[in-house]
């Protein structure tokens, strides 16, 4: 746990571009082993996650159940606070893996840390 995992980067052309970045949970999607999408009401997958607002930097801060979730397909919402005139805001995807480390202890695979 609170293993870095991405850094999402954006840029915006403006002067002084004040941005702030968030986990879309709308946009966001989790998969089992075999394909299968896992609804966020069976799993809180989103909260396995934190997004630090300021500088883009994504953390795993919850164990998790391989046996449920292999994949997550992270949305990702920058806004820029200092537009000058509408709201400014831009979309994207992180898509984070699970993969088994070798362990010669006999360790499992449910709640492994990435």
């Amino acid at each position: 746990m609170g293993q870095f995992v991405h850094h999402v980067i954006a840029m915006d052309p403006d002067d002084k571009p004040v941005l702030r970045y968030h986990i879309d949970a709308d946009n966001s999607e989790a998969r089992s082993e075999e394909g299968t999408i896992i609804r966020s009401s069976e799993y809180d997958y989103v909260s396995l996650f934190a997004l630090n607002p300021l500088d883009g930097q994504l953390q795993v801060v919850k164990l998790l159940d391989r046996e449920r979730v292999e994949t997550v397909r992270l949305g990702i919402r920058v806004e820029d606070l200092a537009a000058s005139k509408e709201k400014q805001t831009s979309s994207g995807i992180s898509y984070v893996y699970w993969t088994m480390h070798h362990c010669d202890t006999g360790c499992g695979r449910k709640n492994s840390p990435i």
